[in-house]
């Protein structure tokens, strides 16, 4: 299961960067595409997170994962990235605020967007959530984010995270970001 979510994981990320090649000429106001966006995650309905925020739980079965493989959750996060990509070719600013905002879906995709765009002036608010958020997928993503940077400064923070974050996840994403840090590997 983990091999099958990290080939659509890696897919999601093919799509995002060609998507990013293809729309570096285009002229949409980023701070006013980037607003778009976040509301449209807000106003969204994802599937409720299980007690550590850590899982999706099925609305039907009440169980983890979800089982309506026509589910649009994965959709309204995978453009949304698409879009947040788009506009921080031109500007992260407006992405960068997105990581303080109060919804955890706005805040997962907004880091995964940075992760993609290599933005070095998300690395203090990347490491603050990694740091203080409340939100496993949160923090995981955030993790995620800077090992795509290749964030050596935040190398401690991730050491330390390994050993002290509660959630195994997170704990696996710092394994995984320290060794991309390390081996300057990027995106993957």
């Amino acid at each position: 299961m983990k091999t099958l979510i990290h080939l659509f994981t890696q897919y999601i990320v093919i799509v995002i960067l060609l998507t990013v090649s293809a729309c570096k000429g285009q002229t949409t106001s980023s701070e006013v595409l980037v607003q778009q966006v976040l509301t449209q995650i807000v106003k969204h309905d994802f599937h409720p997170l299980n007690e550590d925020r850590a899982m999706t739980i099925d609305r039907t079965f009440n169980k983890p994962g979800i089982a309506d493989l026509s589910n649009g959750d994965w959709r309204i996060r995978l453009l949304a990235v698409r879009d947040l990509v788009r506009a921080g070719i031109r500007s992260d600013n407006e992405i960068i605020a997105g990581l303080s905002n109060s919804d955890e879906h706005v805040r997962q995709v907004c880091a995964m967007a940075l992760g993609i765009l290599k933005s070095q002036a998300a690395i203090d608010g990347l490491e603050q959530i990694v740091r203080e958020d409340k939100n496993t997928i949160v923090r995981s993503q955030a993790v995620i984010a800077l090992g795509q940077i290749e964030s050596r400064g935040s190398l401690e923070l991730l050491h330390e995270s390994l050993i002290n974050d509660p959630s195994r996840d997170v704990k696996h994403q710092c394994e995984l970001a320290i060794d991309q840090i390390e081996k300057e590997m990027g995106t993957t």
